[in-house]
């Protein structure tokens, strides 16, 4: 913190002594800092590696690949700090590399390097999300040292923050702004690309009825559970996201092609293990409205959600007409159940 008026900026002396401390005892911690670096050419690879090498403060250990694609594959494994990622390679070229990067790990902070002084390219990298930029010409041992340890820290501390309003509190989830927020940059990305998705939208089955019968606390328990199946069913890159009340929205790219029936089928098989360890006299169920799209059309997210939620009203009246989809993962609701088992729900409610 700092206290500033018009003639001098004094530091407050317990936080200025306290940061050098809680970083010197976390690079005690942490004797190591695992890199992928994503550099095609092989000369400036080994440069990195050595500088890297050189430095006193802390150990690094670099992995070297030279495609975006095989970059992707290696940073979804959760083994790196930080990604050192040139703009330039044989299969991606410019500020589309960092999109598609930070896209498929939003959760791995990202230090771009260029091969000149170009003030506009830096920028618009720092816009986009990367937490540095580097001048390959210009990088000593020492500095990219300080330039990656500040990144991961800096990016740390956001990703804390930013976690506490775009989080879901009850269910861990997103929540609906941290799904638009998520959803606009795989969109954007997808506008260049030309990548498709599903994308669905959610409804808890009978917690309107759980919540009357046994009270808010069983209804939240569901959303817990539902929530977790979800996790599940859906890949680290899709976007998961409680939206509101007992909705859910997704965004999952479209790799299959079938309008989603192998999403349904997946998350059908993975709720039928859920209620067969579920110690409730109910089942969890899902009514699952999705749509594919193309990002080359470049439609809104707003009208996209727009029709999400038409697709599932269309699967709601439908089961009301006992007609539902095949391969929809649903449930029966309370009204449906023995009298002996709603008794049983209510005596948890008051447990």
């Amino acid at each position: 913190m700092r206290l500033t008026n018009a003639k001098q900026t004094i530091a407050h002396p317990t936080l200025a002594a306290a940061r050098p401390t809680l970083l010197a005892a976390r690079d005690r911690e942490r004797a190591k800092y695992r890199i992928l670096l994503v550099e095609d050419n092989p000369v400036e690879a080994m440069r990195i590696r050595q500088l890297l090498a050189r430095t006193r403060v802390i150990q690094f250990e670099v992995e070297s690949v030279a495609t975006l694609t095989v970059g992707q594959e290696r940073a979804v494994s959760g083994e790196f700090d930080l990604i050192l990622l040139d703009l330039d390679l044989p299969d991606s070229i410019g500020l589309d590399t960092y999109s598609a990067l930070s896209c498929a790990v939003p959760a791995l902070p990202i230090v771009t390097m260029i091969r000149a002084a170009d003030e506009a390219v830096a920028l618009e990298a720092v816009q986009l999300g990367a937490q540095d930029v580097v001048i390959k010409s210009h990088a000593s041992a020492e500095g990219l040292a300080r330039t990656i340890r500040c990144a991961i820290e800096r990016h740390r501390v956001l990703s804390s923050l930013r976690g506490l309003s775009l989080t879901d509190e009850l269910t861990g989830l997103l929540n609906r702004r941290g799904f638009t927020t998520i959803a606009q940059g795989h969109l954007r990305l997808a506008s260049r690309t030309g990548q498709r998705f599903m994308l669905m939208f959610a409804d808890l089955d009978g917690l309107k009825e759980i919540n009357d019968t046994c009270g808010h606390h069983e209804g939240d328990h569901a959303l817990m559970r539902i929530a977790e199946v979800l996790r599940r069913t859906f890949r680290q890159s899709d976007v998961v996201a409680r939206y509101g009340g007992d909705e859910f929205a997704i965004l999952a790219l479209n790799q299959s092609g079938d309008l989603g029936e192998t999403i349904r089928r997946r998350l059908t098989a993975k709720l039928a293990q859920e209620n067969e360890t579920l110690d409730r006299p109910y089942r969890l169920g899902l009514s699952l409205g999705a749509i594919p799209f193309d990002g080359r059309l470049e439609e809104p997210l707003g009208a996209l959600l727009a029709r999400a939620d038409r697709a599932l009203y269309v699967e709601k009246r439908a089961r009301q007409r006992g007609t539902e989809p095949t391969a929809s993962p649903l449930s029966p609701s309370l009204a449906d159940m023995p009298s002996d088992q709603v008794g049983e729900l209510q005596t948890l409610s008051e447990a």
